[in-house]
């Protein structure tokens, strides 16, 4: 009686152990394919998103949390694996939407500081020369005068200006910043 009890003993230990061991396996599987999405998530804000530009060293910082998931998940620690992987995609989520969010703001302001030079420029080149009257009615004497003259200048300087900030904001839309 007392051998067979040792053997049915035996072999729920041995099925807990096989069931505890399943488990593990599971919970490291589900691990490996978690960081392997989050790993994938990274990948595409590295490459798809300005993530330099509008928020440099953050997917940097992002990585480190990826790698020491990765590590947990090596050293066996599954849960632990799992909740800073898990941590680390919640902020690749928010990174992704916050460049997201400063690509269109940046859209938008430098297509409005690109409109708004190319309209002072037509502005200037549109009212080089003045019209003034003299007088009133049919004795009136009208001219017709060079703004640039009577500034000394300074109105093809203000072009001047303008046209290089023109240039500047097109040769440097790949660097600007918000």
């Amino acid at each position: 009686l007392i051998a067979e009890d040792r053997e049915a003993r035996q072999q729920q230990i041995a099925q807990l152990e096989a069931n505890i061991n399943q488990e593990r396996q599971r919970q490291m599987k589900l691990g490996e394919d978690f960081l392997a999405d989050v790993e994938l998530i990274w990948r595409q804000i590295d490459r798809d998103y300005p993530h330099q530009r509008f928020a440099p060293g953050r997917l940097a910082d992002l990585r480190r949390g990826l790698e020491l998931a990765k590590s947990n998940l090596q050293s066996g620690l599954s849960q632990a694996a799992i909740s800073t992987g898990q941590k680390t995609y919640l902020d690749l989520a928010d990174l992704r939407l916050e460049l997201a969010r400063k690509e269109q703001e940046w859209q938008l302001l430098y297509n409005a500081a690109i409109t708004d030079v190319r309209s002072l420029i037509a502005e200037v080149q549109a009212n080089r020369e003045c019209e003034i009257e003299f007088g009133q009615g049919a004795d009136a004497d009208k001219f017709k005068l060079e703004i640039d003259y009577w500034t000394n200048g300074r109105l093809s300087q203000y072009e001047q200006q303008l046209n290089q900030l023109e240039s500047r904001l097109k040769s440097g839309a790949s660097t600007l910043t918000i």
